[in-house]
């Protein structure tokens, strides 16, 4: 396959090699590709609206549903907010890892890295297609090494945020005279939950302090894994195990460079969260109900965790059981229409989000493949004219 480097000033600005190929077949498979995507992002989503839309769904009294909506409508421009306050930190905490990498915030890079990031962790199962696609579009402004660690490094600060939070709710529930969660069930799914969560950064961690302590570990699991016959070669899944960890471990410190902006990141992520579990009190306030605020972000937690290990994209049906913990104040008419609004809040503009970006990636990809090929086509024909004239020059 013909390739040339080039360096992109305009549109990568950090002096970044991005490879433009001028075979023609391989621009056609991606092509096909890009619409292959398109067309499977449409399937997704009408799969899921029709999962959770389909059927016989209750539909109760939506006139004072809207009707106590319409009372509560500062608390609704509230609640709009803070979704556009959660993209903004998400936003920000990629721009952050960014600029201390290239000296560049990369803002409109940044937001579409969190949407699409978003996005394909909804639409696939157990969230992971979200740091794939986030490389991927990293990829088209900076180098591969940066495209790569930037999200695995977001990941690890995001989770290993999430685990402390989740923890000091955990202690909190325990402490207090009344527990917020007295759901055994939802206890133990959240500690699993939890423990999926912590993995890996634990494991990171704990490879950054003790190196060596990484293989008996990994070697440890590996061989309960091997014993239940879930893993068929010993020695490979110890190896692809040790060299994933050692792949988070270096993403971090590549970022870590400048360490103020890996814990203002990490500060960000906290407040990510926070907005992200303070989404049910106003979903609450918006049906007329006056919740504790601090019991409510805790039983989010708790629902959240719960949901963890549902292998759906989106925890799709397993999230409204789930929390049902948080809404149980609702009945009837408000108790579906709530948990709905909620649903969109932190799933369903996401979609739509995630959708609007990808399609206009492709259109503008699919323009300026037009406009290159125009722009080839006239630098071609002019050859041609010149290459005659000077033919006919000749005696």
């Amino acid at each position: 396959m013909e390739e040339k480097i080039r360096t992109d000033e305009k549109e990568g600005g950090d002096n970044c090699a991005v490879l433009e190929f001028s075979n023609q077949g391989d621009k056609k498979k991606r092509r096909l590709k890009s619409i292959a995507l398109l067309v499977f992002n449409i399937l997704v989503i009408a799969v899921i609206f029709i999962t959770e839309f389909g059927g016989n769904k209750e539909h109760i009294d939506i006139r004072t549903v809207l009707t106590t909506w319409g009372e509560n409508w500062y608390f609704f421009i509230a609640l709009i907010g803070l979704v556009a306050f959660y993209y903004l930190c998400l936003t920000v905490r990629i721009s952050l890892l960014i600029k201390a990498t290239t000296g560049r915030p990369r803002r409109k890079l940044s937001f579409s890295t969190a949407v699409l990031g978003k996005y394909y962790d909804n639409i696939t199962p157990f969230g992971s297609g979200g740091q794939p696609f986030q490389m991927f579009n990293l990829g088209r402004k900076l180098d591969v090494g940066l495209s790569t660690s930037i999200p695995t490094a977001d990941f690890v600060l995001h989770q290993f945020v999430f685990t402390v939070l989740t923890i000091g709710v955990f202690i909190y529930n325990a402490v207090a005279a009344t527990p917020i969660v007295q759901s055994n069930l939802i206890k133990v799914a959240a500690y699993i939950g939890v423990v999926c969560y912590a993995a890996i950064p634990t494991a990171v961690i704990v490879f950054s302090i003790f190196p060596s302590s990484i293989r008996a570990v990994a070697k440890f699991f590996c061989l309960i894994g091997y014993k239940l016959h879930i893993i068929k070669d010993l020695d490979k899944a110890k190896d692809k195990a040790i060299a994933g960890v050692e792949k988070y471990s270096l993403s971090l410190k590549i970022v870590s460079k400048k360490k103020s902006y890996l814990l203002l990141s990490a500060l960000i992520s906290a407040i990510c969260w926070i907005a992200f579990h303070s989404l049910p009190y106003f979903v609450l306030r918006i049906c007329g109900v006056t919740p504790d605020y601090i019991d409510t972000v805790c039983m989010s937690f708790f629902a959240y965790c719960a949901i963890t290990v549902i292998p759906t994209p989106g925890s799709a049906g397993a999230a409204e059981g789930a929390f049902y913990i948080v809404f149980s104040s609702l009945t009837g008419g408000f108790l579906f229409w709530g948990t709905i609004l909620w649903r969109f809040c932190i799933y369903y503009q996401s979609l739509i989000l995630g959708f609007s970006i990808t399609v206009y990636q492709y259109i503008k990809a699919s323009r300026k493949e037009r406009k290159a090929r125009i722009i080839a086509d006239k630098t071609a024909d002019a050859e041609d004219i010149a290459q005659n004239e000077d033919e006919n020059k000749s005696p």
